[in-house]
C-alpha cells in the first residue's frame, strides 16, 4: 500500500513537471461567436493570429514561440488565443480586419474592436512585450462607450485623447478625426506640450483646409517642424509639403463618398499643390493613381479604363523615345541618387549610385507601365482602348524585360490582330518564368502559348525551288520553329552534309545546350545589339551567330574574372569556335585566317572577325571598364552563380 502511495505521488509530480515544461499556447477553435462570448464570461481580451498553411514566418512563430513556456503561461493566463486560416476561415472577419500579410497578430477587447496588431514573425520576447503592451491598452474605456459619450457632449480632454486613440487603433485606421482634434485643440487653448503635438501629429491625416486644426499647424509650424524635419528647412516650405499630404488625405475621403465628380476635384486641388517645388510627392500623379485605381476597379470598370488611358498618356506622352520618357521623371531619378546606398564598396562609387539609381527609376516605370495595361486588359474587351495599352506595354518591356511584363505585350497583341508577334512573345516569356524557377508560372504562360499556336497556322511547305516566294516561305517557318525552340523542326531546315559530319541527335543535343545558354542571358537581342557589332561580321547566319555570341560572352566573363586571362587560353577561345563550326559545316568547309583574324566559311558571304591587339574588336574585349558596364546589365550576380 505505501508503494503504491508513493508511486502515486511520483506519478503526481512527473504529470506536473510534465505540463509545466511542455507548457505552450493554447489556441481555441470555436467560431468567433463563440470566442467573444467566452472573451466576455472570463472577462479576457483575445489574440487571434491570422496565418497562411503556405507561410514560412507562421511555421516559425508555431515551432519556437508559442512552445515557449514562458509565453506559454502568460498568453495562457491573460488571452483567449485563436488560430484563423486567413484563407478558409471567418473569411467576414478576416476581410473586415483587413488582413493582407501573414502573419497578422490581433489583439481584440470583448467586443470585438481591435486593440493593436503587428505583422511578421517576432522572438518570444518582443512578442511578450506587445502581449503585455496589449493588456493596458484593453484596460482603457471601448470605442462604443467612448462614441457614445461624446456623442452626449462630453468633451473632457482625456477622454477625446482616448477617443482618438482608440479610432486610430481602427482597421482601417479612420482618419475622419478632424471635429474631434478640432475639439482637442480648443480644449487645450494655448497649451503646447509634447502630448498635444504628439496628438496632433497622430492626426495629420485627418486635418481639413480652414479647420481649427490647420490654423494650430499654421501658429506652430516652427515647433512642429523641428520634430520631424531637419533644421534647415524653411517654414514655407513645411507648410506646403503640408499642404500637399493634406490635398492627398482629401483624395481618400472624396473617395469614400464615391462620388465621381468629388473625386476628380480633389485629385485636381491635390496636383495643383504639388506644383509647389515643396512637395511630400515627388511622383504626384503617380501617387493619386494608387488610390483612384483601386476604387474604379472596384466601382466603376468603365471609368476605369478611360482613366487608365488618360492616365498613361498624361504621365508617359505619345510617341517618346525612352530617353525622353526617362527625362521626364528627373526628379525620382535624383531622389534615388540621393539616397542610393552602395555597400562594401568605394571603387567607383558615383558612377554605381548612378547605375543603381537608374535600374530603380526603370523598375518603378515599367511596373507601373505594366500593371496598369494589365489591370486595363483584365477588365475590358474594348479593342480601342487595348489598342491604346500595346505601346505603353511595350514601353514596360524596353525599360525592364521579364516574364510578367512580356507577357501582359504578348495578351495585348494576340487581344489586338498581332497574333503572330504574341506567340514569339509568349514563348519568350515562358522561358523566362523557367530561368527564375517560376515553374507555375512558366506553365500557366505556356498553356497560352498553346492557345496562341492553335490561331496561328503556319503556310504549308512548299517543295524547294530556287524562286523568292518558296525561300520566303521557308525563311518563315524556320523563323517560326527557331523562335519557338521547336528543335526537331529546325532539324529539317539543317543541311544534309552537316548529318554526316555529325548524328542528328548530336545536332539536337547542341542546339538544345545553345538555347538553354541563351535562355541564362534571357535577352538575346540585347546582347546582339551591344556586342555583336563588335564581334561578329556577317551577312547571315541565325543560328551560327547566336552560338558564336554567347560562346564569346561567356569567355568574355572567364577573361574578366581572371580566370582566362593568359595568351594561352585567348588561343584555346579562337579553337574552340575553330572546332565548333567545323562540327556545324564540315573541316573542309570552315578555316580560320590567323594573319587577317577571321573566320571564313566556304561557299558563304560570311565571315567572323576575332580581331587581334591592332583590331578593333581586341581592343574592345579587353576593355575593362566597357566589358564591366555590358555585363553588369546583361549578367546579374544570381547568373554568374549559375555559370559557377
Amino acid at each position: 500500500m505505501k508503494k503504491a502511495i508513493l508511486y502515486f505521488i511520483f506519478l503526481l509530480f512527473f504529470i506536473n513537471y510534465t505540463a509545466a515544461f511542455s507548457q505552450k499556447v493554447k489556441f481555441d477553435n470555436a467560431a468567433w461567436s463563440k470566442i467573444l462570448e467566452k472573451s466576455k464570461k472570463e472577462n479576457k481580451p483575445i489574440f487571434v493570429d491570422f496565418y497562411a498553411t503556405w507561410c514560412g514566418p507562421c511555421k516559425e512563430l508555431e515551432a519556437n514561440v508559442y512552445t515557449s513556456k514562458k509565453v506559454g503561461k502568460y498568453m495562457n493566463q491573460n488571452f483567449i488565443n485563436v488560430k484563423i486560416d486567413a484563407e478558409s476561415q471567418e473569411l467576414e472577419l478576416v476581410n473586415q480586419a483587413g488582413i493582407d500579410s501573414y502573419p497578422t497578430l490581433v489583439y481584440y477587447n470583448s467586443s470585438g474592436e481591435e486593440i493593436m496588431r503587428y505583422s511578421g514573425y517576432r522572438d518570444a520576447d518582443e512578442f511578450l512585450e506587445e502581449a503585455k503592451l496589449a493588456i493596458e491598452e484593453a484596460k482603457l474605456p471601448s470605442l462604443a462607450s467612448l462614441d457614445k459619450l461624446y456623442k452626449n457632449g462630453d468633451r473632457d480632454v482625456t477622454l477625446l485623447e482616448n477617443y482618438l486613440k482608440k479610432r486610430l487603433q481602427q482597421t482601417p485606421q479612420r482618419t475622419d478625426n478632424g471635429e474631434i482634434l478640432d475639439a482637442y485643440l480648443q480644449k487645450k487653448n494655448s497649451v503646447v506640450d509634447e502630448k498635444v503635438k504628439s496628438v496632433f501629429m497622430e492626426n495629420l491625416k485627418s486635418v481639413k483646409f480652414n479647420s481649427t486644426s490647420y490654423t494650430f499647424l499654421t501658429k506652430q509650424v516652427a515647433v512642429l517642424k523641428n520634430m520631424y524635419s531637419p533644421e534647415e528647412v524653411k517654414d514655407a516650405d513645411y507648410i506646403n509639403g503640408i499642404n500637399s499630404f493634406i490635398a492627398f488625405n482629401n483624395i481618400e475621403r472624396a473617395i469614400e463618398t464615391k462620388n465621381n465628380v468629388s473625386i476628380d476635384a480633389a485629385v485636381i486641388e491635390f496636383l495643383k499643390f504639388c506644383k509647389v517645388s515643396s512637395t511630400y510627392y515627388i511622383d504626384p500623379l503617380w501617387s493619386a493613381n494608387e488610390l483612384l485605381k483601386p476604387y474604379y476597379i472596384k466601382n466603376d470598370k468603365d471609368k476605369f479604363v478611360d482613366y487608365a488611358a488618360k492616365y498613361l498618356e498624361t504621365r508617359y506622352g505619345k510617341g517618346l523615345s525612352l530617353d525622353q520618357v526617362k527625362t521626364r521623371f528627373n526628379t525620382v531619378y535624383d531622389y534615388n541618387l540621393k539616397n542610393a546606398e552602395i555597400e562594401d564598396s568605394t571603387e567607383n562609387l558615383e558612377s554605381q549610385k548612378k547605375l543603381m539609381a537608374e535600374n530603380q527609376l526603370n523598375s518603378y516605370l515599367s511596373e507601373d507601365l505594366n500593371s496598369t495595361a494589365w489591370e486595363v486588359f483584365e477588365n475590358t474587351e474594348k479593342v480601342d482602348i487595348l489598342k491604346k495599352m500595346v505601346p505603353f506595354s511595350k514601353l514596360s518591356v524596353d525599360l525592364v524585360q521579364s516574364f510578367y511584363n512580356l507577357d501582359t505585350y504578348a495578351q495585348l497583341l494576340h487581344k489586338t490582330g498581332e497574333k503572330k508577334e504574341a506567340l514569339y512573345l509568349q514563348k519568350k516569356a515562358a522561358r523566362l518564368a523557367m530561368y527564375s524557377d517560376l515553374e507555375e508560372q512558366a506553365e500557366e504562360i505556356n498553356k497560352t502559348f498553346e492557345t496562341f499556336e492553335k490561331e496561328y497556322v503556319l503556310p504549308a511547305l512548299m517543295p524547294m525551288a530556287l524562286d523568292k516566294a518558296t525561300l520566303e516561305n521557308h525563311l518563315e517557318r524556320y523563323n517560326h520553329y527557331n523562335m519557338v525552340l521547336d528543335y526537331d523542326r529546325i532539324l529539317d531546315f539543317m543541311p544534309d552534309v552537316l548529318f554526316k559530319v555529325s548524328p542528328r541527335e548530336t545536332v539536337k543535343g547542341a542546339l538544345e545546350g545553345a538555347f538553354s545558354e541563351a535562355e541564362i542571358f534571357v535577352n538575346i537581342d540585347k546582347i546582339e545589339n551591344r556586342i555583336g557589332p563588335n564581334i561578329v561580321i556577317e551577312n547571315n547566319m541565325g543560328f551560327a551567330k547566336i552560338t558564336m555570341t554567347i560562346n564569346m560572352i561567356l569567355d568574355i566573363n572567364k577573361m574578366l574574372s581572371g580566370e582566362d586571362s593568359t595568351p594561352e587560353s585567348r588561343k584555346s577561345i579562337i579553337d574552340n569556335i575553330t572546332s565548333s563550326y567545323a562540327t556545324m559545316y564540315g573541316k573542309k568547309n570552315f578555316s580560320f585566317d590567323p594573319n587577317k583574324n577571321t573566320f571564313f566559311i566556304k561557299n558563304s558571304t560570311a565571315a567572323f572577325g576575332i580581331g587581334d591587339k591592332t583590331k578593333d574588336t581586341w581592343k574592345f574585349i579587353n576593355d575593362e571598364a566597357k566589358m564591366k558596364g555590358i555585363l553588369s546589365e546583361i549578367i546579374t550576380d544570381s547568373i554568374r552563380e549559375k555559370l559557377k
